[in-house]
């Protein structure tokens, strides 16, 4: 059975990268059979770990840049190292915009998330 650790978890079902760095899209089914634990036990992780899509969403951590990015690596045939560096990475700026405070719904700019304007 995987480890269900932290990385893992977000690695798998937020990037779409299993132990071996290989990019798939993978929902709740697909992280609860890989992990085999059931969907509520992947929902009760994603909680406890602050790692919701919900929660996430409300960082300044965006998930669809490093999702996108982690499939275009993958496309591109980067190296299992370059992929599970980016992979760690990536859980690294989750885990420090988790310390910030929570963004109000409101507060979001949708239209420029990445602050360019």
């Amino acid at each position: 059975m995987p480890t269900m650790d932290p990385f893992a978890v977000f690695a798998f079902y937020h990037l779409g990268l299993d132990e071996e760095f290989q990019y798939k899209f993978r929902n709740i089914h697909d992280t609860a059979r890989h992990f085999q634990v059931s969907e509520k036990a992947i929902r009760d992780f994603l909680e406890r770990e602050k790692m919701t899509p919900e929660r996430i969403r409300h960082t300044d951590f965006n998930l669809s840049e490093a999702h996108s990015e982690a499939m275009i690596m993958d496309m591109d045939g980067l190296s299992k190292e370059a992929k599970k560096a980016f992979a760690q990475q990536a859980f690294g700026k989750l885990r420090d915009s988790q310390h910030d405070s929570l963004r109000e719904f409101d507060d979001v700019d949708y239209d420029n998330l990445l602050g360019l304007d």
